[in-house]
């Protein structure tokens, strides 16, 4: 009979445990549940993107601007950097942070620059010239869920990212042969965004400047030299210019005009894809 007692115990003990494991779960998970549906897990995720091409955080992103570059003028086009919030919590007190080479020249002060952002809320553009750096800050308030704003940062394009010269070479014969070579580089741009309830987010960029205005030469130029399958494509267009003490300033716009490539080697292709997503193939 004590046998049979201590059994029924130890099972009503065990169901007992069972029952308290089974309920703790339960609350776990109710718990969880209540916290979902209350927001307490929301939370803000912001990114980037080139002209509506999503940009990445693992690798550097090769981009190219095509333009025509004179000595007789100076010209200031539109990097075009997209910010989106895809979380469902708004996010508070926002900094885009865009560092320039120092010695590249093209960040532009705040004292000649007109601001183009396209927010309902207040935006602040402050420039920093510190090397290596020249760093140029937006502050927005807040930029709510599921919404993307478009900031325009104005850069300088000056000369084009290549260095040009002559090699003499001495013949046999006492003559002289000379032969001209060309060093392609990139300004190499840090876009960092954060805000006070979201984790900084790091992209890099080789910027690169070429005096080409043909998207199609454009693109098979840089298909000879590149060893990555992607790259961003920016063909800005003059929008207005003027001329002071013989120099020309001109405004270029980049809306429109910024576009993904991939290289497809084996097939000898280019496709190109514009901000709208349409596609289009050049042959190499």
């Amino acid at each position: 009979m004590t046998k049979t007692l201590k059994k029924y115990a130890d099972f009503i003990n065990f169901g007992l445990a069972l029952l308290a494991i089974i309920l703790s779960i339960w609350g776990i998970i109710s718990s969880e549940s209540i916290a979902e549906r209350s927001g307490t897990f929301d939370k803000p995720e912001l990114s980037l993107s080139l002209g509506g091409h999503k940009l990445s955080t693992e690798e550097i992103s090769e981009v190219y601007i095509g333009t025509k570059i004179s000595e007789q003028s100076i010209d200031f086009a539109t990097l075009p950097i997209d910010l989106h919030n895809n979380g469902m919590k708004a996010a508070e007190k926002v900094d885009l942070i865009i560092k320039y080479p120092h010695l590249s020249r093209i960040a532009v002060p705040d004292s000649i620059i007109s601001l183009k952002v396209q927010s309902i809320d207040t935006v602040i553009r402050k420039f920093i010239s510190a090397e290596p750096f020249d760093q140029v800050i937006f502050r927005f308030a807040t930029i709510n869920p599921m919404l993307s704003l478009n900031a325009k940062d104005l850069i300088a394009l000056t000369q084009e990212s290549r260095l040009t010269t002559n090699v003499s070479v001495p013949t046999k014969d006492n003559k002289i042969l000379n032969f001209p070579i060309s060093i392609d580089y990139a300004y190499q741009v840090h876009l960092a965004v954060s805000s006070v309830n979201f984790a900084t987010s790091v992209h890099k960029l080789n910027l690169h400047v070429l005096n080409c205005t043909d998207i199609n030469s454009l693109v098979k130029k840089i298909a000879k030299t590149k060893k990555t399958a992607k790259f961003y494509l920016i063909m800005p267009t003059i929008v207005s210019s003027s001329t002071t003490d013989g120099s020309t300033i001109r405004y270029l716009e980049s809306d429109g005009a910024t576009f993904l490539c991939t290289l497809n080697p084996h097939e000898k292709i280019v496709e190109v894809e514009n901000q709208l997503g349409q596609k289009s193939i050049i042959n190499l």
